[in-house]
């Protein structure tokens, strides 16, 4: 998990809220608190779901909570298994949660629920066989037109890709064959973004090339 805003915070959340689902296993909760308005943060989250003997049961629950006025990007990526060690999700479960949230006001929201050998992991309308998937979710006060075509110019150097404007929010989805191929999809989706949004090129964190 990174960020680039030196005064965002990850904390757990002072409001009760109710998980997504009740996991067989303990949940993993992400939250960013972001309290500097007028900064751009982001954040990456990337796990893998390896086929163990019994089955893998997993929860993630991740929020972005921002002020009025805070640009923020987020993204997850969720590999399914590692196509070239023969690794299937084909027992256990994995749900997902993933929400941005403006002064209490829920702007993006998004739910997952697979079963391990499930059709919907070979359905052309999910992830049409794809073990990797992705969500990148950008929220800011001026995403118009001209920023959703300039977003649309970045390809994926592998697996497909779509793109989808909502109120202050834009939203990229990724499927494909493997993890860096998403990670490098979202990255530039980020540089773009970030260029347009408050004028300075992206420096990628020195994490990404360890």
């Amino acid at each position: 998990m990174s960020t680039t805003n030196p005064t965002a915070t990850r904390s757990q959340p002072n409001e009760k809220r109710p998980p997504c689902s009740t996991p067989r296993s303990p949940p993993t909760t992400s939250v960013i608190k972001a309290i500097a308005p007028m900064l751009m943060i982001f954040f990456v989250l990337q796990l893998g779901i390896l086929d163990v003997p019994l089955g893998w049961y997993g929860l993630l629950d991740s929020r972005v909570i921002l002020p009025i006025v805070l640009l923020a990007i987020a993204w997850e990526l969720v590999c399914l298994g590692r196509r070239g060690a023969n690794e299937r999700f084909t027992r256990g479960r994995w749900r997902q949660c993933f929400e941005m949230v403006r002064c209490d006001a829920l702007l993006w929201s998004e739910r997952v629920d697979l079963r391990g050998g499930s059709r919907l992991l070979d359905s052309p309308a999910a992830l049409n066989g794809a073990p990797v998937f992705g969500t990148f979710v950008a929220h800011a006060p001026a995403i118009d037109d001209a920023l959703v075509e300039h977003a649309r110019t970045v390809v994926p150097i592998a697996g497909e890709a779509s793109l989808t404007r909502l109120p202050d929010v834009l939203v990229a989805r990724w499927r494909g064959p493997a993890s860096d191929a998403g990670h490098r999809y979202f990255a530039a989706l980020w540089s773009a973004l970030r260029r347009r949004l408050i004028g300075r090129d992206a420096v990628p964190p020195r994490i990404w090339s360890t």
